[in-house]
């Protein structure tokens, strides 16, 4: 009996997964590198989050604690794509989710 009642306390309530809604703006544009801004929904099972260029040279890496981030000097592949990520971990720095964005810079 104790089981169904909690079962159906939960039925109402929907929660976001970590990175379900990620979006990346393009602040600044100059010759051959961008600065991007990401933001994500927030979710308090995420205590810190990186984030990072997987095709700039040298490849970047930023942490945070907070739902955005502004990284600086995205640099893209010869075929006109910046590789970015995002890596959120829980309170024990286990990978909760992970998200790959690809931006094309062409």
């Amino acid at each position: 009996m104790v089981l169904s009642i909690t079962a159906f306390g939960f039925l109402g309530t929907a929660y976001a997964q970590p990175l379900e809604d990620v979006t990346v703006t393009v602040l600044e544009f100059e010759k051959s590198t961008i600065s991007v801004q990401f933001a994500w929904n927030h979710d308090d099972t995420v205590s810190s989050y990186d984030t990072g260029c997987v095709s700039c040279f040298p490849n970047l890496v930023e942490n945070t604690i907070h739902d955005e981030i502004i990284l600086k000097n995205i640099t893209s592949l010869e075929n006109g794509l910046a590789l970015l990520y995002i890596i959120a971990y829980d309170d024990n720095g286990e990978i909760i989710t992970a998200k790959q964005i690809m931006l094309d810079l062409d």
